[in-house]
């Protein structure tokens, strides 16, 4: 049986949401006062960040540990650490800032959302990215997002916004440094 190599930031940002979402069963009153709301975002604002550790239910902290492990012990040694934990906490962020942005389009201020699943689906982004630069078959990932897509859009319990938030974030920002890497690439012939 081959051993599980789970990167340190994978196994930090795993353990946290594991961690958090067990102190909101022990204390319930986290899971109302870090859940991110989309009215009390700018008044607390840590809320963007904070709901992205916690989880409703033991199969969405299950699917999101498991999905961020897997993604994690690929892309954070092909990222580096650093750069990884940049990609997953500003694609949580990004998910979170989507809820807030469909607030502002609806009107629907009285919501609550939270889940590991905006900073997952920007890791999801990050890989058609790299998929697409280094000139992989991307079907795989492809398959994986339009089930998860067709998940996201057709249960009512979970946030497509958040989903597509944090997707849109890791696609740009990864984006973002291939694209400055290509450029230092062709300019010097360091590494990423």
């Amino acid at each position: 049986m081959a051993k599980l190599n789970i990167p340190p930031v994978t196994a930090v940002m795993s353990g946290l949401c594991i961690l958090a979402t067990l102190l909101s069963y022990v204390f319930p009153y986290i899971l109302f006062d870090y859940a991110f709301v989309p009215f009390l975002a700018f008044i607390e604002p840590w809320r963007f960040l904070t709901g992205a550790f916690l989880h409703g239910g033991l199969m969405h902290i299950g699917f999101n540990v498991m999905s961020l492990i897997i993604l994690g012990a690929e892309l954070e040694p092909a990222l580096r650490s650093w750069r990884f934990a940049i990609l997953y906490l500003a694609s949580a962020i990004g998910g979170n800032g989507a809820v807030y942005a469909w607030a502002l389009w609806t009107n629907e201020w009285n919501v609550a959302a939270v889940g590991a699943s905006g900073a997952i689906f920007g890791l999801f982004g990050a890989l058609v990215v790299l998929t697409r630069a280094v000139r992989a078959d991307p079907r795989g990932i492809i398959g994986v997002l339009v089930i998860n897509a067709i998940v996201a859009f057709t249960a009512p319990q979970i946030s497509w916004q958040a989903h597509l938030g944090g997707f849109l974030t890791g696609l740009i920002l990864t984006g973002i440094w291939w694209t400055l890497y290509r450029r230092r690439q062709k300019s010097s012939r360091s590494g990423w």
